[in-house]
Parts: structure tokens; sequence; C-alpha cells
């Protein structure tokens, strides 16, 4: 989890927690929902490492949606467990945790932590 994603995920916690007007709540949310990450993480890897291989690389697209889906149902999943189904709440709270995971996808892409920068400087001066 990016450092930047941090307030984002606690701010939107607290606004589930008020949500079901349990204020309490936005701790546990935040617990329950990092605590998935290093299973996220170790996935997408592999993920990624899979859709490289020639025999999966056609279906990489699906591939990458269904792990999409999957954290939507992470995210319904312990939505539920803490809180139960509770109608209105429950449903304008998996709203705004599905909007913040889908922000993330779009805002925060993951990048590849271990390669170095490249300069196009130095590349620049190799063509000339």
């Amino acid at each position: 989890m990016a450092l930047a994603e941090i307030p984002l995920l606690l701010g939107t916690c607290l606004l589930a927690a008020r949500l079901f007007r349990e204020e309490q709540l936005a701790v546990a949310f935040a617990v329950l929902l990092v605590a998935t990450d290093p299973v996220f993480e170790v996935a997408g890897v592999a993920v990624q490492v899979a859709t490289g291989l020639d025999a999966i690389e056609p279906y990489a697209g699906a591939v990458d949606w269904a792990f999409i889906a999957w954290g939507f149902a992470v995210l319904l999943r312990t939505q539920y467990v803490l809180t139960g189904w509770r109608g209105l709440p429950s449903v304008l709270a998996f709203g705004l945790f599905a909007g913040i995971f889908a922000t993330f996808l779009a805002v925060f892409p993951r990048t590849e932590l271990w390669i170095a920068a490249r300069d196009d400087r130095d590349e620049a001066r190799v063509r000339d």
C-alpha cells in the first residue's frame, strides 16, 4: 500500500463507520482491509508473472479482470463480516469502498519498485 493511499483509506473507513452510526467500526474496517494487502501483493506478482507466459498471454486481460473482481469481493466480504447486512447503509458503505478501490486502481497504478528509472537524457546522448 502506497503512503498516499493510507489517509484516503482511513477517511473512507471513517465515512463508512458513520453510515452505520458506529464510529468504532472505522478502525476495524481499516485493519481488516489493510490486512488483506500482503495477500494481494503476492497474488499480484503471481498474476503478473503468469500473464507473461506464452500459454496464458492471450487471457491476460481476463486474468486481470478476475483479479480486480476478487478485490471487490474481498471488500464486500470484509464489510459483511464486520456489519452483516443492514440495508441502505451497507449499500452506501460498499459504494464508498468500491469507489476508493477503483480510484486506487485508476490514479495510483502499481509500478515495478526495483527497476531503475529511465533517464531519457542518457538515451539521447547514446543515439547522437
